[in-house]
């Protein structure tokens, strides 16, 4: 069947516990389908997907309520529900007492069926089920676990390539930073007290080991426009200052 098929109070054909049995839509499951109750029974059921329900019970083949319904023999409390078992209860179990040794049992012999009774797992308590987000985390957690078993050379060629990424950056970190031109001018103006022109400062820069051109045929051509422009572009917070052709001073 399909989704768009499946009616809130409709009453449908699927398998439950390995048997055909006719169960009533009640609503939709928070962990995906539908819940519902089994008519002959009672008993809440939980139904996976819309794949699960055979067909629809017409109203005509529907059984009367009378003949539906079947009376339970009333159970002792102080007794286990297995047939021939006389365990002392220590749980309840769709509303059957149950031993230690029957629950183990019932446990190891619980197979996945088409349609879950008591809307959760057999064997776990309904308020540990997972929602769909945590199973998905579980999930993809199994799956990484797997591919790190299946792949040790790569989980191990990633690790050394993120210490050598470290490395790499630590090393960066430690290099001292590199003194730019301008500081290098303004360094050299400050200590010479006097006005000079740009190719006096770049001899003076490399000869004091502050900065030294990376292989430009102009440096002092350079370096004269930024001073420029950073006594254009800062005015009194400049460092430089022209004081006549082609010379600068500092400005302390």
């Amino acid at each position: 069947m399909k989704k768009s098929d499946v009616k809130i109070g409709g009453i449908y054909t699927a398998k439950v516990s390995g048997q055909l049995a006719q169960v009533r839509i009640v609503a939709e499951s928070p962990y995906g389908g539908w819940e519902a109750t089994n008519v002959i029974t009672h008993r809440k059921v939980r139904i996976k997907s819309a794949q699960r329900l055979r067909r629809e019970v017409k109203a005509a083949a529907r059984p009367p309520v009378e003949q539906a319904e079947v009376a339970e023999p009333e159970l002792d409390p102080d007794r286990c529900a297995t047939t021939r078992c006389r365990g002392t209860p220590v749980m309840t179990y769709l509303e059957r007492p149950m031993c230690q040794k029957c629950w183990e049992r019932h446990c190891s012999e619980e197979q996945p069926s088409e349609v879950i009774e008591t809307a959760g797992d057999a064997c776990r308590p309904a308020e540990e089920q997972e929602t769909p987000e945590q199973e998905n985390v579980m999930s993809k957690k199994k799956s990484n676990k797997k591919q790190s078993k299946a792949h040790p050379v790569a989980t191990k060629a990633k690790r050394d390539k993120k210490v050598a990424t470290l490395k790499v950056k630590a090393t960066a970190e430690q290099k001292p930073k590199r003194v730019s031109a301008l500081d290098a001018a303004a360094t050299v103006l400050k200590k010479a007290g006097k006005p000079m022109h740009a190719q006096e400062l770049i001899a003076a820069m490399a000869d004091q080991n502050l900065w030294k051109s990376p292989g430009g045929k102009t440096p002092h051509a350079t370096l004269y426009a930024a001073m420029m422009r950073e006594a254009r572009d800062k005015g009194r917070d400049a460092r430089f200052r022209k004081v006549d052709r082609g010379q600068f001073e500092f400005v302390g």
